[in-house]
């Protein structure tokens, strides 16, 4: 028998509250739980080597610290130690580290965003959607597709606003994620205009703050969405319409369970012309405004997938089954 596999997840200690190193943390702490004492952060990127565990918290945003409390549990190891066959984790923005394929690393890119694939360079690839699976040529296996979850307090949070959803106000605050073209933003404010709503720009605001605006919300737009953008479906698991354009994510119906007379052509020019308010974006946000009992009843998909069936068991399971395999061979 060979010596044990060792995992080491990159990334994740960048001392900021995103979604990427949230997702990195949560892979990370899947491999725990599957093989505990075996799974490391490395400390290619930190400055003095860290004895206590304890210390760990300053690698962290406070954040993760409180929503994941297992995360300073797993140690920081020296990259030195990284043997042939261990497994290494790193996110998209970080290249092929060609001296660890050389050596006989299995490395693997965690997919968090488009990127330039590069089958080349030795790499392997993880997705975390359906949709960066089969983007840029990559072609991954469905085994090679792990996806993160919704935050645990964000679940909770979410809960709490649909048991008590049929008895709040009327809800006219269109939110914007701070990502879409600037012609998206400039229509919908016109849009809001003529329907009586509030658009708002989802920007500079503290984590802790977002629950509440989620339930004062009716829309969230989000024109192309990179990934599996967590503000947007935060939103609609408090019981927010999200409208997004069939490009991206929101062209596969895996990642985002929407029917299609909720989702705009995203070559639609919003341009003010004489058919401007004609648009299938404004007759979307009309509807939600107006309609919002039905529109929930047909995001009702979309909150069970976030909700019930993607959550820390079922990514636990995807990582078990894309390095079992691994693990099998190691014990023959």
């Amino acid at each position: 028998m060979s010596s044990a596999i060792k995992y080491y997840v990159d990334g994740a200690h960048t001392g900021t509250a995103t979604g990427g190193p949230e997702a990195l943390i949560q892979l990370a702490l899947c491999l725990y739980a599957l093989y505990p004492q075996r799974v490391h952060f490395p400390q290619t990127h930190l400055t003095r080597v860290v004895d206590d565990p304890a210390t760990t918290v300053s690698f962290f945003h406070r954040r993760y610290i409180d929503e994941y409390p297992d995360v300073i549990k797993i140690p920081f190891s020296p990259s030195r130690v990284i043997n042939s066959k261990d497994i290494y984790i790193i996110p998209e923005v970080i290249a092929c580290p060609r001296q660890l394929v050389d050596k006989g690393v299995r490395v693997y890119i965690y997919l968090l965003g488009p990127s330039k694939i590069d089958k080349a360079s030795g790499c392997a690839y993880i997705a975390h959607n359906f949709w960066l699976s089969y983007h840029a040529n990559v072609n991954l296996t469905r085994d090679s597709v792990i996806k993160p979850y919704i935050s645990p307090s964000l679940v909770a949070s979410a809960h709490r606003a649909l048991a008590i959803m049929g008895n709040t106000q009327t809800r006219k605050l269109v939110l914007l994620d701070d990502d879409n073209p600037k012609e998206i933003i400039t229509y919908v404010g016109q849009c809001c205009v003529v329907l009586g709503c509030e658009a708002l720009v989802v920007q500079g605001y503290a984590r802790s703050e977002l629950p509440e605006l989620y339930t004062k919300s009716a829309v969230v737009v989000d024109w192309c969405m990179r990934g599996s953008e967590r503000m947007s479906l935060e939103a609609a698991l408090h019981g927010v319409i999200l409208v997004t354009a069939n490009c991206q994510t929101g062209s596969d119906r895996r990642d985002i369970p929407i029917g299609n007379r909720w989702v705009p052509d995203s070559s639609f020019p919003p341009t003010r012309d004489a058919n401007w308010n004609n648009s299938k974006l404004f007759r979307i946000l009309k509807r939600s405004l107006t309609s919002r009992t039905q529109a929930l009843q047909e995001m009702s998909n979309l909150r069970n997938l976030y909700l019930k069936h993607v959550s820390s068991e079922s990514m636990r399971r995807e990582v078990a089954m894309l390095f079992g395999r691994f693990e099998n061979r190691h014990e023959e």
